[in-house]
């Protein structure tokens, strides 16, 4: 009798009963296996957006800086500057173009339909100037020549573009000119996809716009009426993240917004994640030349 109940304690699983272990076991491996993929595709898309939120913010902390600069004049008594020089005039502190790159002058081909901005201001100091004063790529802006020509426009000036950078993927681009001749271009922001710029028109002069439009509707002598301007931007991520979901719709100025250009569809073959940001920036100085 003892020895028959030895014998059935060491008796081994069956067959059957192994494969149903492996079967459960294997089912196990590959739920936890899902789980882990899945965690980690969402905490790098977290991440993704993270950073691109960060982006966000540093372009956004650049286009104000500068755009509040448009139209600044350093008004140093050493250099004489008493009067308004309406020759400086000829070309206003801050103009743009829908769909554009590179130049105001000469538009070069537009990453997704992007804007170009262009900004205008006076710097501060002899020279190269005295760091008062920066443009967009964070480089001093001189001040006016006290005997500088008449004809000549001495402010700073720095244009805003998307382009794609040397790795392939959009950026927003600063293009910024000095005196002495020449433009230098630098990528200032990587994954800009889009870029849109509307102005807000003061026709009346109380200081609040009436309206905002795109660049193509404003003619030449609304420049100077533009007291405050609107941004959107959609950024997207350098890695694709294999999403299966369509790319959402991205409103720049808000579904009010009658014109085309504030609605941006990304392409579907792209799966990245996006991220918008857009702003409100009032101009600090006057457009107009006082009477």
């Amino acid at each position: 009798m003892m020895r028959a109940l030895g014998q059935s304690h060491w008796r081994g699983a069956s067959l059957i009963e192994l494969m149903i272990a492996l079967s459960l076991g294997s089912l196990l491996m590959l739920a936890a296996t899902a789980m882990l993929l899945a965690s980690k595709r969402a905490y790098v898309h977290q991440m993704e957006l993270a950073a691109l939120q960060e982006r966000g913010a540093f372009a956004l902390t650049i286009l104000r800086r500068v755009v509040r600069m448009a139209g600044y004049r350093n008004w140093d008594l050493d250099a004489g500057r008493v009067v308004w020089p309406p020759p400086r005039e000829r070309v206003p502190a801050i103009r743009g173009k829908d769909n554009c790159a590179l130049a105001f002058a000469a538009c070069g081909p537009s990453v997704s339909g992007s804007d170009l901005l262009e900004v205008r201001h006076e710097g501060s100091g002899a020279g190269d100037g005295d760091g008062g004063v920066l443009d967009c790529a964070g480089r001093r802006v001189p001040g006016p020549r006290a005997n500088g020509a008449g004809s000549a426009d001495e402010r700073g000036r720095s244009v805003f573009y998307v382009a794609r950078s040397s790795s392939g993927e959009p950026a927003l681009y600063c293009r910024y000119f000095r005196a002495s001749g020449g433009s230098r271009a630098e990528a200032l922001v990587e994954g800009v996809e889009n870029f849109q710029v509307i102005y807000g028109i003061d026709a009346n002069g109380d200081g609040v716009p009436e309206q905002f439009l795109p660049a193509r509707r404003l003619q030449a002598a609304q420049w100077r009426q533009v007291v405050a301007i609107q941004l959107g931007l959609v950024l997207r991520s350098p890695i694709a993240l294999g999403s299966a979901e369509p790319p959402g719709v991205f409103y720049l100025f808000g579904r009010d917004y009658p014109e085309a250009d504030g609605i941006y569809r990304p392409a579907a073959d792209i799966p990245r994640a996006r991220h918008q940001v857009s702003a409100t920036i009032q101009l600090r100085n006057a457009m107009r030349q006082p009477s």
